[in-house]
């Protein structure tokens, strides 16, 4: 029964440890025992009803090209892929600021789930990023890594208050989730600062993940900046050709990835997974790159982005890439849009660094001198903001349709 105690009378047990026990006490290995034994068919039972092939979360793609899809992700697919990533990148990880939304599955893999692999503190400034509370995060908390798509670094660059906070803890920043040029990489390691960036590859298909630049690590910043990066361990990555043949290396082709971190399919849809995944469980990226000696990759651009112009395949990040070259120039999205004579045409929507006037013709002689005459956008609008996800993607094909309404176009025109 309970103790009586004059002396501290809220004291109503003693547990010892050990096996020795005394007259009113409780023996620790004897209470273990005891639920172990009573507990122990039921402990057997859930053990064995636990698969890690079963469906753990379901994330819905970025929707960037259409309709997003419920890619269905295991327990096996999570947790192996942050064991790899902290492998990878841990020693950066000690205060790590997330300004992703928890739905997004790069703030779970390279955020969240660091803290049940090793030992890291998690901070979210707060529930939708939200540039303000960032920096005053890192600031305040003094944050080793900050992690995120390219527009919330840049948003951060271009923030007319960022001189107030000292970012100078950030020892490591991860971008990913969209297309960056080196050049802005190295601007925010020069402004921001930060000691290292670099790009990550994923999708939401293979839990986020797939290659890392910093494999380059600090005596490489070409490719540690300016490429895919390497693929991340124990995972398999070919480039194929359109009959699904592996391409040379220094050839272009479509990435495939293979391994723990590919999802089992999409929820309830069949038909799509079938178009995902191979029969040898091939995830069909959709996404073009050439891979170096080295296995380095390097982006070409999207295959459903890629616009065909009289015969010719223009891939949008090259033509983006010498845009925002443009001093005045803070981002670019270059798109298609039908066009009887061509099949389709270029178009670009830009946005100006703040306090900036730039009007199309300037735009139009700074590519003129730097690239081929087809592929200056022969529609080009200048906006304050892109039409994104809740994620931080450019949904192209929004902006298309936008495009053909402004110039009453019709899609089969």
């Amino acid at each position: 029964g309970d103790l009586q105690s004059k002396s501290v009378p809220s004291l109503k047990h003693i547990i010892l440890a050990g096996d020795k026990t005394v007259s009113g006490t409780h023996s620790f290995n004897q209470l273990l025992a005891r639920g172990g034994n009573g507990r122990r068919q039921d402990l057997i039972e859930r053990q064995n009803s636990v698969d890690s092939d079963t469906p753990l979360a379901i994330y819905y793609t970025s929707g960037t090209t259409g309709k997003p899809k419920a890619a269905t992700l295991t327990n096996y697919n999570m947790l192996n892929i942050t064991i790899a990533s902290y492998e990878h990148l841990g020693r950066f990880f000690k205060r790590v600021c997330v300004p992703i939304p928890m739905f997004h599955v790069f703030a779970e893999i390279v955020g969240t789930l660091n803290a049940c692999v090793g030992k890291s503190c998690i901070i979210y400034p707060a529930i939708l990023p939200d540039t303000l509370s960032t920096m005053k995060t890192i600031h305040e908390e003094k944050c080793t890594t900050l992690i995120g798509a390219p527009v919330i670094f840049r948003d951060i660059l271009m923030h007319p208050e960022r001189k107030k906070y000292d970012m100078t803890s950030l020892e490591f920043g991860a971008l990913g989730a969209s297309p960056m040029s080196e050049d802005f990489l190295k601007t925010l390691e020069k402004e921001i600062p930060i000691k290292r960036v670099s790009q990550g590859y994923g999708m939401t298909e293979n839990s986020a993940f797939l290659s890392s630049g910093m494999w380059a690590g600090d005596n490489d910043p070409r490719r540690r900046t300016g490429s895919m990066g390497k693929v991340m361990q124990r995972l398999e990555i070919k480039l194929v050709n359109g009959k699904g043949e592996t391409v040379l290396l220094g050839e272009e082709g479509e990435v495939w990835a293979r391994g723990y971190c590919i999802m089992k399919g999409y929820w309830g849809d069949q038909e799509k997974t079938r178009e995902a995944l191979t029969e040898s469980n091939w995830l069909r990226t959709g996404d073009t790159a050439v891979m170096d000696e080295d296995g380095y990759l390097f982006f070409r651009g999207r295959i459903k982005e890629m616009i065909i112009r009289g015969g010719v395949n223009l891939y949008p990040i090259e033509i983006e890439n010498v845009i925002v070259l443009h001093p005045k120039v803070a981002e670019a999205q270059v798109f298609g849009i039908p066009d009887k004579r061509y099949g389709e045409e270029l178009c670009a929507w830009i946005k100006l660094k703040p306090n900036q006037q730039c009007d199309v013709n300037e735009i139009r002689e700074f590519l003129a001198t730097r690239v081929a005459f087809f592929k200056i956008p022969k529609h080009i609008k200048m906006v304050d903001n892109f039409i994104m996800t809740p994620t931080g993607k450019v949904q192209k094909f929004k902006l298309a349709e936008v495009t053909l309404k402004d110039l009453n176009i019709t899609k089969d025109s």
